[in-house]
């Protein structure tokens, strides 16, 4: 607030967990706002959860074939329901019963980034609207069109920012498959 004043856009009070809003993201990706939001309308009437949220650990519990006919209306329902259920997975796994990210508010942005960046599905831009939007963080989120136009401008290298910090990891692993990192 200091550099920048008041963020009246970063409520403190969302109607999501950490969880919940990467869970949105995922669902909004390449798709219609109207499909996202029946998405994770269908995720609340199909695993109702407490405080108008899915149960996020029951719907880990369930198979990825059981997720798809939520987000079924949008593309690319498939791969979207096996990065949810990875997320999900990755949740349990790292912080225990519950299946819950709310943990992440105690850490750096650094390391919310790093670690969110390492999980498939999730992008730069997805994270980046996380911190800002539902963590209060200062963050800038750019897409793709944009990215690729401050890299060819040369604004990123003069700022000494690597245009590959705001790829998703899978696109991450291409660009290193084919030589591209330094």
């Amino acid at each position: 607030e200091k550099v920048y004043g008041s963020m009246p856009f970063a409520r403190k009070e969302w109607g999501t967990s950490i969880l919940g809003t990467l869970v949105g993201l995922i669902c909004a990706q390449t798709c219609r706002n109207s499909w996202s939001s029946i998405g994770y309308a269908n995720f609340q009437a199909t695993f109702p959860g407490p405080n108008g949220e899915p149960d996020w650990d029951l719907v880990r519990r369930s198979r990825v074939e059981a997720l798809e006919p939520c987000i079924q209306h949008g593309p690319y329902y498939h791969t979207k329901a096996e990065r949810i259920h990875g997320l999900l997975q990755k949740a349990y796994e790292d912080f225990g019963a519950g299946t819950s990210f709310e943990a992440l508010h105690t850490w750096p942005s650094e390391k919310v980034r790093s670690y969110l960046m390492a999980i498939s599905g999730l992008s730069g831009k997805s994270i980046a609207c996380l911190l800002l939007y539902r963590m209060n963080r200062l963050s800038f989120a750019v897409d793709a069109n944009v990215l690729r136009m401050m890299t060819r401008l040369g604004w990123l290298k003069s700022l000494g920012i690597m245009p590959v910090e705001g790829l998703a990891i899978g696109d991450r692993r291409v660009v290193a498959r084919i030589g591209l990192l330094p």
